[in-house]
C-alpha cells in the first residue's frame, strides 16, 4: 500500500509531461552534442538539488508559466516537497544522471535508492526548453517510468 500511495502522489507531477506528449511525439531525437549534455546535466542536478534542498521559490523562478500553473505555484511544488520527504525520504544510493529526451525535450532523469521508500528506486524528470526553462516534471516508481526515457 505504502508504495501505490505514493506512486499516486507523485503522479500529481505527471500532468507536466504527459502535456509535452503530443507536441513532438513524431519528432526523432537529435542526440545531444558533449557541450549540450554536459549544460544540460549541470542544470538538471542544479534544479534536482533544489528540489531535496526545499528551494521551491528556485524551482518556481526556473519554470515557464505553463509548468507553474501545472505545477500548481508555489504551493504545490511545497507539497510535492513534502510528500516526496515524508513518503520516499532522502536519497541513499544515486543510481543514475542522465540526460534522455522525452518527445524530443531535454529531460534529466536522477535515479536514486530512497531512505523510506525502499520497494524499489524513485525516478525523478526534469525536462527544459531551449531557454533553460523547466517545461514539466514527473517522479514515481522505476517501475512506473518508461525505460527508454520517453
Amino acid at each position: 500500500m505504502h508504495r501505490a500511495a505514493l506512486a499516486t502522489a507523485l503522479l500529481l507531477f505527471a500532468p507536466a509531461i504527459r502535456a509535452q506528449d503530443g507536441a513532438a511525439a513524431s519528432t526523432v531525437a537529435k542526440p545531444f552534442t558533449a557541450a549540450e549534455e554536459a549544460h544540460y546535466l549541470e542544470l538538471g542536478k542544479k534544479v534536482n538539488g533544489w528540489f531535496f534542498s526545499g528551494q521551491a521559490d528556485s524551482l518556481l523562478a526556473i519554470a515557464d508559466s505553463a509548468a507553474r500553473e501545472r505545477l500548481g505555484g508555489l504551493e504545490g511544488i511545497r507539497r510535492q516537497m513534502d510528500m516526496v520527504a515524508e513518503r520516499g525520504g532522502m536519497p541513499l544510493t544515486v543510481l543514475a544522471e542522465k540526460m534522455t529526451r522525452r518527445n524530443g525535450t531535454p529531460q534529466f532523469w536522477y535515479e536514486a535508492e530512497m531512505s523510506t521508500f525502499t520497494d524499489e528506486p524513485l525516478v525523478f524528470r526534469w525536462l527544459f526548453n531551449d531557454q533553460d526553462q523547466l517545461v514539466g516534471a514527473g517522479m514515481g516508481p522505476k517501475s512506473m517510468a518508461k525505460a527508454d526515457g520517453l
